[in-house]
């Protein structure tokens, strides 16, 4: 037998190879924890996991065979169905792909460079009789596999220091990624959350695994850092092979670095604790699992009325592009929100607010009917005079034969802008849409994003007047149906009928000083302004070289 061994990078750029423990292993431990707190509580599973099968819902024949078809609604009866899908994951892989996101993970446990020690020991299963009738009896028996003789073997064993990271989003318990909606009560879910945190505190308390009835692990100590976040900003998460074995304070140091930079000047959402021992950690893991409950948004949603067509411009035209997409894209709302908070609020509110606008999530409804109209217009565009001194003639000569020209063009009226023709798309919304962000319970700028949503006038180009039709009202979810993601962390399921359209939303580096036009700071496609392919639910209808007629699908 051989104990686990990977290769790592150490913090010296060395590559070290390191006794560990997969991810796995851990996530099993946690799960078989949890499973038993499910049962105490009376928390709902699936038959397949009431018996702890690790197949889990895919091997529950019957909740699969009146399961509903449509991925959307699956993912409600199955989160209602079982605590253990909602918090572990799944794929369904009978008769669909349907995936459910891990709540809970965990990276590899990893021995750290030069403080570890790993070796094999002789063992031997003793045989108290070792007359010839008995050895016989033996042979006989390990032909038949019985291994009722004495042998001898090597079994592995490691001693060290061990670094390991897990992530739990408790936000997500009970949260259908496909919907964007929760489909458990807020009791339900803080029940399941209360016992993830417990399970997690007893993962670490009873470490569960093989060969503990003769190799039950020590453990001496438990040092580390607990953050957490009350908001949509990430709570950090940094390596302890950071520093390597001779330094053990500087992850958690940078990670205390980095939540005083999360913060900024805002009311603390993040929060990061130190723990020294392991008594110290069940005394942290307490206070958060009595005071803590899963995160919740709520949603706002404004309603307006078209009052022109809109020239929505993809990320890719250039600045004489005529093309439009179907929907203004997050990047133009949000810079739509920043704008309305800079002329009403000034420029200090801008900036303060920025953070919150950049990372929104946007739904979207639409009419069911979009028409895109096409044409030529006459435009004007500034004179770029594209001339290069000639060898023959001095500085004072191409200077003066510039002026020349310039003023021919003043005298015919084409400078310093001239006439011209370009193409032009406009799509027009016959009846209001709904815009919706996502706002976090408690979030301490939801106030100013209602006033925001009153002060928005334009969608896109400044030509794309919009009205507001009714004060802003908050909402616990969406509509599926009818309300787009705008801003999908991954790929949603979507209809083959579709429409694509490319959005560019902004990244998580982008800044205010970046998103400033007049600072001089250039904001790069894939960094700070990021692209989601959207499948619209339009179907092109009809089509003409003068419009192009988009209508709604239902889904089935």
């Amino acid at each position: 037998m051989q104990t686990r061994m990977v290769e790592i990078i150490g913090h010296d750029g060395q590559l070290y190879s390191v006794n560990a423990i997969s991810g796995d292993m851990l996530k099993h431990v946690l799960m078989e924890h949890f499973y038993h707190h499910a049962r105490v509580s009376r928390v709902s599973l699936c038959q397949s996991c009431q018996r702890f099968n690790a197949n889990r819902i895919n091997a529950d024949k019957d909740f699969l065979k009146n399961a509903s078809m449509h991925d959307g609604e699956f993912i409600d009866q199955m989160l209602t169905t079982c605590a253990i899908d909602d918090v572990a994951g799944i794929l369904v892989t009978e008769g669909r792909s349907t995936p459910r996101k891990s709540i809970s993970e965990f990276g590899w446990v990893l021995g750290l460079p030069g403080r570890v020690q790993t070796d094999t020991y002789l063992h031997v299963k003793y045989v108290s009789e070792r007359g010839s009738d008995k050895r016989a009896q033996d042979a006989e028996g390990q032909k038949s596999g019985a291994n009722l003789g004495q042998s001898i073997f090597h079994r592995p064993a490691s001693s060290g220091v061990y670094a390991l990271v897990c992530h739990l989003e408790l936000s997500r318990i009970g949260y259908n990624d496909i919907k964007q909606q929760y489909a458990l009560t807020e009791q339900e879910r803080q029940l399941r959350a209360s016992l993830l945190l417990e399970s997690l505190l007893h993962t670490f308390l009873e470490l569960n695994g093989a060969m503990r009835s003769t190799q039950l692990p020590h453990v001496v100590a438990l040092q580390g850092i607990i953050t957490t976040s009350q908001g949509i900003t990430p709570a950090p998460l940094i390596s302890p092979l950071i520093g390597g074995p001779d330094d053990t304070e500087s992850y958690r140091e940078q990670v205390k670095t980095i939540v005083t930079a999360l913060n900024g000047n805002q009311p603390p959402v993040v929060h990061a604790s130190s723990f020294e021992t392991i008594s110290d950690f069940a005394t942290q893991m307490r206070a958060l699992i009595d005071s803590s409950s899963p995160f919740a948004s709520m949603w706002l949603v404004a309603r307006y009325l078209p009052v022109a067509p809109f020239s929505l411009k993809p990320a890719a035209a250039t600045s004489s592009g005529g093309k439009t997409l179907l929907v203004p894209t997050p990047y133009a709302i949000k810079m739509a929100l920043l704008d309305v908070a800079i002329r009403t609020q000034g420029l200090a509110a801008g900036e303060r607010l920025f953070p919150a606008l950049r990372d929104l999530s946007l739904g979207l409804e639409m009419p069911h009917d979009l028409v895109v109209m096409k044409g030529f217009s006459k435009i004007r565009r500034p004179v770029e005079i594209k001339e290069s001194q000639k060898k023959e003639e001095t500085r004072e000569e191409f200077e003066a034969r510039l002026r020349e020209k310039q003023a021919d063009r003043l005298e015919r009226g084409q400078y310093p802008l001239y006439s011209t023709i370009a193409y032009r798309e406009y799509v027009f919304y016959r009846d209001p849409l709904r815009l919706a962000l996502s706002v976090p319970d408690g979030a301490a700028y939801a106030q100013d994003l209602q006033r925001l949503l009153v002060g928005l006038n334009y969608l896109g180009k400044r030509g794309g007047f919009i009205q507001l039709l009714e004060l802003p009202q908050w909402q616990q979810a969406l509509p599926i149906e009818r309300f787009i993601n705008l801003t999908p962390e991954y790929q949603q399921p979507f209809l083959l009928q579709g429409t694509l359209q490319m959005l560019d939303d902004c990244g998580k580096s982008l800044t205010f000083q970046r998103a400033n036009i007049y600072s001089g700071e250039r904001i790069t496609v894939g960094k700070e302004r990021i692209i989601h392919h959207v499948v619209l639910p339009y179907r092109l209808t009809r089509s003409s070289r003068s419009y192009s007629w988009y209508q709604y699908i239902k889904p089935e």
